[in-house]
């Protein structure tokens, strides 16, 4: 299963309810109300799907609206005792990328997935000198992680600290 970006937002540090709507995919993920961090709810038919778009959401938190170039491919693996914390490594893994090498996700690759291992390629490009950067997520937390089977399939909350 595959994600590729199609749009990303413009403005900045957290989503206002007009930004939100511009960057939330409402059968994918939407921004919750929190006072001081960004907190996603995320969906999926498949905890693939759940993977894919909480990838999805990140990189509209952190892309300037550029189009991103598909030059760099990375494999990441990663195993994890349980769901949520495979979810929280990885959306860790990708910040550590982007905060590393400066790396934008243009696409995902899940090629393996069980509640606790990952397999996926990633592929994008280096941030620009000259973007501008949308939001700085410091962290991706496990305060009030979860990842839930619903009647339509999966869904995760997830609380980025900025």
């Amino acid at each position: 299963m595959n994600w590729k970006m199609k749009k990303s937002r413009t403005t900045n540090p957290r989503p206002t309810n007009d930004e939100a709507e511009e960057c939330e995919s409402g059968d994918k993920w939407r921004f919750l109300e929190h006072t001081a961090d960004v907190r996603m709810e995320v969906y999926g038919v498949t905890l693939q799907e759940l993977f894919l778009n909480a990838a999805e959401g990140f990189t509209c938190l952190l892309a300037s609206g550029a189009h991103i170039e598909e030059e760099i491919v990375l494999e990441i693996i990663l195993e994890a005792a349980e769901p949520e914390e495979l979810l929280v490594n990885w959306l860790r893994e990708l910040l550590y990328e982007h905060e590393t090498r400066g790396f934008l996700l243009s696409a995902v690759d899940i090629f393996e997935l069980a509640s606790t291992k990952l397999r996926a390629k990633v592929t994008g490009n280096r941030r620009s000198s000259d973007d501008q950067r949308e939001i700085e997520i410091k962290g991706v937390t496990y305060h009030a992680i979860s990842v839930e089977k619903t009647v339509s399939g999966y869904s995760a909350k997830i609380l980025f600290d900025i």
